[in-house]
């Protein structure tokens, strides 16, 4: 959903533009998208709302990150987006649990450390460095990347069978991250 919100946010806060090469490749990974969808049993439910309200988060994260990443360390952006991360995390666990439950963080302490150490502060850091020299409808649709790669190790590992309606979703992906990427170099050379 990012893929779409991020140049429209874009275009809505800040008057930017997409240019034509990069407008194809959001159209291109949209379809992909809904292709690796299952849209025959659509209904909105609560985790709906949730993913969108999550998506639009990270739409103004990458955003702001655009907008401001040659301005901060890339260290110092990881670590402030760690903290907060976790800050609220810890807010929201305690307020769905209806309270602290200090046995239940000592137990889970091992893989809350893991995915804030190893999946979100890294992945944090190495989007602020591509950030750097890439433009934010750029970015996202290279970060949509990571639904392509889901299915795939669905595929490659546990046996999940692909349709042809999905394997041309992930091939449409892949496609429109290609035409985007190459639309940025043309357009900074």
């Amino acid at each position: 959903m990012y893929i779409v919100e991020v140049p429209v946010v874009n275009f809505i806060l800040f008057k930017k533009k997409v240019n034509p090469q990069t407008l194809i490749s959001l159209i291109f990974a949209l379809g992909g998208l809904i292709l690796l969808c299952d849209l025959s049993n659509l209904t909105i439910k609560t985790s709906d709302l949730l993913t969108i309200v999550c998506s639009l988060c990270l739409c103004i994260q990458i955003i702001i990150l655009g907008r401001y990443c040659s301005d901060v360390d890339p260290i110092e952006f990881t670590l402030c987006t760690t903290f907060f991360t976790a800050l609220f995390g810890v807010i929201g666990a305690v307020i769905l649990n209806e309270g602290f439950n200090m046995a239940g963080y000592i137990q889970a302490a091992i893989p809350l450390l893991y995915v804030g150490v190893i999946c979100a502060a890294l992945c944090i850091s190495l989007q602020a460095y591509a950030q750097k020299t890439l433009d934010e409808t750029t970015s996202s649709l290279i970060l949509s990347l990571e639904s392509l790669f889901s299915v795939f190790a669905g595929y490659l590992l546990l046996d999940v069978a692909l349709s042809k309606k999905e394997l041309i979703g992930c091939v449409l992906m892949f496609i429109a991250v290609i035409l985007c990427v190459t639309a940025d170099r043309v357009k900074k050379n």
